[in-house]
C-alpha cells in the first residue's frame, strides 16, 4: 500500500479528530494543505503543495484533541520544535527533508516535509517474515548505518529506530522518518522525569536501567 515517508509512519484517522477546514493557506501565502493523510499520537498529517512551483509536500501539525492540559500542548510543541531542528539539520540521501517549520495562525505549530511515497519495513516484514539476507547486507544495513552515522556527527540521537520508522520509497531507496523522540547532545530530552521514550523491543538495555536514562548513539545502534 502507498504510504506517506514524513516524520512518522500514518496510521487510518478516527471520524472524531480535531481537524482543520480544508484547503489552507499558510507561511505567509507559501503552501497550501488541501486532504487530510493520517495521524499520530499527537499529530496529523495533510498533504499539500508549494504555491511557488506547485510541489507536493506532506505537514504535520499538533492534534489539539489529544491533549489534556496546557502542560501536555507546550511539551509536544517543544518536541515539534525539536523534531524539525533535527530533521532540517542534516541533508543526507536516507533521510525525509524537511523544507520549513514554524507557526502560523490558521494551523498552529507545523513542519513542512518531502513528499515521499514509499512501503513501511514493518509492512514487507508483515508480507515476507523476513527480509533476504542479501537485501539487508547490501542495502538495507548500509543505508541505515550511514542515515546513523550522518545525524550522531551533529550530535543528534533518534531514540526510535524500529521497522515503522524505516520505509523503502519507489526508487528503491531507504529512508528513516520519525525525528519527533529525537534528542541533543547537551541538551535534556523533552520527556518526564524517570521516563525512557521508546518502544519496547527496540529500547537498549542501557537505557532501562540507567537512572538518567542514557541517551547515548550507541542506543541507536543497538536497535538498528
Amino acid at each position: 500500500s502507498r504510504v506517506l515517508g514524513i516524520s512518522y509512519i500514518l496510521t487510518q484517522m478516527n471520524e472524531n479528530r480535531n481537524v482543520h477546514s480544508l484547503p489552507i493557506t499558510f507561511a505567509n501565502g507559501l503552501f497550501v494543505i488541501e486532504e487530510i493523510c493520517g495521524s499520530g499520537a499527537m499529530g496529523i498529517v495533510y498533504l499539500g503543495y508549494r504555491t511557488t512551483d506547485s510541489r507536493k509536500v506532506a505537514v504535520k501539525v499538533l492534534n489539539d484533541s489529544t491533549f489534556v492540559n496546557e502542560g501536555e500542548r507546550q511539551l509536544a510543541n517543544k518536541r515539534l520544535a525539536d523534531e524539525a531542528k533535527a530533521a532540517s539539520r542534516i541533508n543526507h540521501p536516507n533521510l525525509i527533508p524537511v523544507y520549513t517549520a514554524g507557526y502560523d495562525k490558521n494551523i498552529g505549530s507545523y513542519i513542512v516535509f518531502d513528499f515521499v511515497v514509499g512501503t513501511p519495513l514493518r509492512e514487507q516484514l508483515r508480507d515476507q517474515k523476513a527480509l533476504p539476507w542479501a537485501t539487508i547486507r547490501v542495502s538495507l544495513a548500509p543505508a541505515m548505518l550511514s542515515a546513523l552515522s550522518a545525524i550522531h556527527a551533529q550530535g543528534i540521537v533518534h531514540r526510535d529506530i524500529k521497522p515503522e520508522n524505516i520505509l523503502l520509497d519507489e526508487n528503491k531507496m531507504w529512508r528513516l522518518a520519525d525525528f519527533g523522540l529525537a534528542t541533543f547532545s547537551g541538551r535534556q530530552a523533552q520527556t518526564a522525569e524517570g521516563i525512557c521514550v521508546g518502544t519496547p523491543g527496540y529500547v537498549a538495555p542501557e537505557r532501562l536501567r540507567s537512572e538518567e536514562c542514557s541517551n547515548s548513539p550507541a542506543v541507536d545502534v543497538y536497535a538498528a
